[in-house]
Formats: C-alpha cells, structure tokens, sequence
C-alpha cells in the first residue's frame, strides 16, 4: 500500500482471507478505512476436533489429488455448493487450490502473536461480518467471539453454506455497497 501511496482501503476478505484480514487490520488499524469478513477464520481460534479430524484425513490423502479434494469438499462446510449449480467450478477450484499447496516449500504457517482472538476488541475500523445460514458451527462459534468488536454489523444470508461468494453473490455484494454507503 505504501508503495501505491495507498493511505487506507477497504479489507476485505473470505475464509482465511478474513483471517488474513483481520490479523492486518489489527497490526495497521490505520491502513484499514473499512473491513469486510466473509465467514472468516480466527487467529488463536480453537477449532473443534471434528474439522481439524476432517483437515487431517485430506492432508493424509496426499499427494493423491482427486482423493483429497473429495475429502475437502465432503465436509459440511461445502454442503450446499456441492449440491449447486457450482459443483464442478467448485471441485476445480479446489483442486487447482490443492495442486497449488504442493507447490510452497512449506506448510507452516506463522500467525500473529498475540493471536487476534485475543485482540478483537481494539479492532479500529468499521466491521461487517457475513456468514451464511448453513455454514457450520465452529464458523458460528467464530462469528461468537467477533461480537467483541467495537462497531460491527453481522449479516446471515440464508441458505448459504462457507461458500457464500460463490452461490449467493449478489446477496454478498448488495450487503457490502449498503454497508460501505452508510
């Protein structure tokens, strides 16, 4: 942004890009006018056994592709995409996702410390948390702990699962200019 001379933008992200997003808006509350979080992920965020059970039996799939995004698309998570209009954009998406990760030198990931679930409350900008009806409930736990920010407005789409981008945009969309315009 400084090399753009941005002084502030609009942060939005989806999943782990709301988790990404969350932890920037935290480490430069003065970079982020507005944050948008899309069914986001938590830093220090302790997921339940059963989704990091499901993770685990992808990543032992490895490296056979088409098995591992069966995996992954097979959890709730995914349920109502899987059984859309969007299946096949989804399974390629995911696999192409899949295919990517075989490519890092490295899986470890390094998040922020203290990790951000601790620091929600001293989130500056204005906030506004998407989630769809039929996401899952570690997702509704998550969206449970961000009631600790200051100025945010949470939005449930119905019928829409983790993917709410992909099969509710237009419901993404208008709640993101409505939000921005007031």
């Amino acid at each position: 942004m400084e090399h753009l001379q941005i002084e502030n933008a609009v942060i939005i992200g989806h999943s782990m890009g709301g988790q990404i997003a969350t932890d920037f808006s935290l480490t430069y509350p003065d970079k982020v006018s507005e944050l948008v979080l899309i069914a986001p992920g938590l830093t220090g965020f302790n997921y339940s056994k059963e989704l990091l059970d499901s993770m685990k039996k992808v990543s032992e799939a490895a490296p056979n592709v088409e098995k591992m995004v069966q995996l992954a698309l097979a959890v709730p998570t995914n349920r109502i995409v899987m059984n859309s209009p969007h299946r096949e954009l989804m399974i390629d998406m995911m696999r192409q996702h899949i295919l990517k990760t075989f490519e890092w030198k490295t899986f470890e990931i390094i998040w922020s410390d203290p990790p951000s679930i601790e620091r929600l409350g001293t989130i500056k900008a204005n906030t506004l948390f998407i989630i769809g009806t039929e996401d899952i409930p570690d997702n509704y736990a998550v969206a449970e702990s961000f009631k600790r920010v200051p100025n945010i407005e949470f939005i449930e789409i119905e019928g829409a699962d983790h993917m709410v981008t992909l099969t509710h945009p237009e419901q993404v969309s208008q709640s993101i200019i409505k939000f921005l315009k007031s």
